[in-house]
């Protein structure tokens, strides 16, 4: 089932929707969420062999992938709804080659790349695709080791590693953005989707309470910890109505055998005749095959009521 909502409550590793694409929630703050396109836009070279950087073929300001991402890519999402400043936030990204250096200093751009360092820390979360892709740290720059380095960018390879390619290859490209938290998106919940319902009921009590972002935050968490306590209190009432179940049918079965032996002591006591006097001397008497047989009370100074729990001898003849 497909639900719409605010983003900042999709959770990250999980895809949305929005202007006809879809999206992975790579990771969020209190002012935006990083979002991953899922698939692979298009290929290209990482920039033309023979313009007037040629030297720093690898510099991701400039490129020919740049130009794409600024132009094309967003473009085709402002024609579906998308506006820049409101939608989608200026981020920035840090252009630091293989070693560290900073030749290149940052990029404040709509739409970019992952960095080598993000592609490893978002790994686990970053859906898998069939075609490689840019990252756009450089390699190394002009300026350190063999001037050839700056000819080179780091990719991801067709089976998720990363490798260095040369940028005046074709290699494919894999937009990034930082999104707005208050961004209407479509999520589709296959499961729990109570959970969307809530996330919306909260949005709602946000709106009418006016709570600002920082007090909500704190609702959020208050929310979070109060049905946590919820599901482990349910948990435990589960396992105890489990251990009340197991003791009904321990209790049951001792009951049956209660019953059973109880009968068998019955049938036993029908089966006997009385003869005699009381006490030392009383005497028990039962027809076995026809035959009289006396059984004598061992109890050496009389006898009670309970015949019946005495071990009896028995006796031939009377």
């Amino acid at each position: 089932m497909i639900k719409e909502g605010r983003l900042e409550y999709v959770p990250c590793g999980n895809n949305f929707m929005v202007w006809g694409r879809e999206y992975t929630v790579l990771d969020k703050n209190e002012r935006h969420v990083l979002a991953l396109d899922s698939s692979v836009e298009t290929e290209m070279r990482f920039r033309e062999k023979g313009t007037s950087n040629e030297h720093n073929l690898n510099d991701f300001q400039g490129s020919l992938v740049h130009q794409y991402l600024a132009e094309t890519y967003l473009a085709g999402l402002a024609s579906n709804g998308a506006e820049l400043g409101r939608d989608i936030l200026m981020m920035e990204t840090d252009l630091k080659c293989t070693l560290g250096q900073h030749e290149y200093g940052t990029a404040n751009t709509y739409a970019g790349l992952l960095t080598l360092e993000q592609y490893g820390q978002y790994h686990d979360i970053i859906p898998k695709v069939e075609r490689a892709y840019w990252l756009v740290t450089p390699f190394r720059s002009a300026r350190y080791a063999h001037a050839s380095g700056a000819w080179s960018a780091w990719y991801v390879t067709l089976d998720g590693d990363y490798d260095i390619r040369y940028c005046g290859s074709r290699c494919g490209v894999r937009p990034l953005l930082s999104l707005s938290r208050d961004l209407q998106v479509f999520i589709e919940f296959d499961e729990d989707e109570r959970k969307w319902d809530r996330m919306k009921m909260l949005d709602y009590v946000r709106k009418i309470n006016q709570v600002n972002d920082e007090d909500f935050a704190v609702l959020a968490k208050r929310d979070f910890e109060v049905r946590k306590c919820l599901f482990e209190l349910q948990r435990m009432l589960e396992a105890d109505e489990k251990i009340r179940e197991e003791g009904l049918e321990t209790v049951e079965s001792l009951r049956a055998d209660n019953r059973r032996l109880r009968g068998e002591r019955d049938t036993a006591i029908s089966n006997l005749r009385y003869y005699g006097s009381s006490c030392a001397g009383c005497k028990w008497a039962k027809m076995l095959d026809g035959v009289a047989r006396v059984a004598k009370c061992t109890h050496e100074k009389g006898c009670d009521a309970g015949h019946d729990y005495y071990e009896l001898r028995v006796k031939e003849g009377i």
